[in-house]
């Protein structure tokens, strides 16, 4: 959500750092899917996909850098509040 990323960011917050850690022990037990799921409210749909991009890509590059023990499968999804992301005025529009 919102709230795990600085403001109009991509960056998570820095206290959610050494959950990456701890996400990374448990799917080490064994097997996995790893379901990224983003409940979204106002944020536009590019920073959504871009949150989840980027988080998805520092979970694979950390789960291959430790040495993986099996093929990661990563599965982000979104889920509006709203039914679908905020409509964004155009041009002049307010």
């Amino acid at each position: 959500a919102d709230a795990v990323f600085e403001p109009d960011s991509a960056a998570l917050r820095d206290q959610w750092q050494p959950r990456l850690g701890l996400l990374l022990d448990e799917l080490r037990k064994g097997p996995a899917v790893l379901r990224l799921s983003y409940v979204a409210d106002l944020e536009s749909e590019a920073l959504v996909n871009a949150r989840l991009d980027d988080l998805k890509s520092r979970i694979m590059s950390a789960w291959l850098d430790d040495g993986a023990d099996y093929e990661l499968v990563v599965e982000p999804e979104v889920f509006w509040r709203l039914g679908g992301p905020a409509k964004q005025p155009r041009g002049g529009e307010q």
